[in-house]
């Protein structure tokens, strides 16, 4: 089965519930896209591409303002949509700038992730137990990376 479909077309794990604390950034690399997750004060877990699209710096790298996500570089603010809020020394926002967000469901102590465009049901994946999967060869491994932001300081 190719990554790719595996990751457009089910529900990955992108960890444990617990490991995304509020107010902080939390980088992943999940079949081979870096992904930014950020709980937001409210306890909402919020997912997205770990790449600014000014210039393709690591979100991680920048700060949670009033639950958005700003880009350090440019000082580009993303909502938890994946649209632009607000760019510096700019009133027009492009309508373009945007980054892509995923579909964030948190059941049985995981965080689970899903293409925003592609939500489905949880429940199908529910019903279906991870041993009915194995016997079936559906399932997965995915190995998850783990980065972290302040590696090299």
């Amino acid at each position: 089965m190719e990554l790719h479909y595996v990751f457009e077309e089910r529900f990955v794990v992108g960890g444990w519930s617990t490991e995304f604390e509020a107010g902080k950034l939390h980088a992943r690399t999940i079949i081979n896209q870096p992904l930014v997750f950020m709980r937001k004060e409210d306890g909402t877990l919020i997912d997205m591409t770990d790449r600014c699209p000014h210039r393709w710096a690591p979100l991680s790298m920048g700060r949670i303002e009033s639950g958005t996500l700003r880009c350090m570089y440019l000082g580009v603010r993303f909502g938890a949509d994946g649209r632009c809020v607000e760019v510096p020394g700019q009133e027009k926002i492009p309508s373009a700038l945007k980054v892509r967000t995923f579909a964030v469901i948190e059941r049985h102590k995981w965080a689970w992730i899903r293409p925003r465009e592609n939500i489905r049901t949880f429940g199908d994946a529910e019903r279906r137990s991870t041993a009915d999967a194995y016997r079936s060869g559906r399932s997965t491994t995915v190995r998850i990376k783990v980065r972290s932001p302040n590696a090299y300081s």
